[in-house]
């Protein structure tokens, strides 16, 4: 839309427009991820087993009933998962993993560009 206002003069060239449709859509762009960066916080934590080993492959899940979202996050092997981008509002997580018994938790809260860590432990079968 921009370029087509800018190219309407005359006088002016068709890389200019172009240009300014460039920076247009840059603006709006930084818009839109500075609004999503300023409305979501994230999780991450370690998932250990009860001697405090690190378990990769882990499936956890976090589920905000509220607004009827899920995300699934997989720890690496390091042990270590995240969430990257979650709403604010109220989370169940769920981890589980082959060989031990599944971890729950709920009602966590997370806020407006918060992080929160939880580390979830897992005992064995």
């Amino acid at each position: 839309m921009i370029y087509a206002k800018m190219s309407a003069y005359p006088g002016r060239s068709t890389s200019h427009g172009t240009r300014l449709s460039l920076v247009g859509l840059l603006m709006m762009a930084t818009t839109v991820l500075t609004a999503h960066a300023d409305t979501t916080g994230r999780i991450t934590g370690i998932v250990v087993d009860s001697n405090r080993s690190v378990i990769p492959g882990v499936q956890i899940t976090a589920t905000n009933k509220a607004m009827g979202v899920k995300a699934k996050a997989t720890s690496d092997k390091k042990g270590v998962y995240t969430f990257l981008t979650l709403s604010a509002g109220q989370y169940d997580i769920h981890a589980e993993a082959k060989g031990f018994k599944p971890f729950d938790r709920t009602g966590l809260a997370i806020h407006v560009d918060s992080a929160v860590k939880l580390d979830i432990i897992l005992e064995a079968q």
